[in-house]
């Protein structure tokens, strides 16, 4: 069964590629400028930011 599917595919390809026409169309451009506009969090405590101090339960006594 497998070598007659390989066969038909091989025989009448445009049964398995007649979606391909229908494909999205991306634009590079708009792409190029959404990933302009993402924002990444640094670090650090300022709001956004990560803090990345030890919590207050376990920070290191003071002398």
């Amino acid at each position: 069964i497998q070598c007659i599917m390989v066969a038909l595919v091989c025989l009448f390809p445009q049964m398995v590629m007649h979606y391909k026409s229908s494909a999205v169309q991306l634009d590079q451009q708009q792409i190029n400028k959404q990933f302009d506009s993402i924002q990444i969090p640094g670090i650090g405590g300022g709001p956004g930011g990560f803090d990345l101090s030890a919590p207050p339960g376990l920070a290191p006594p003071k002398p």
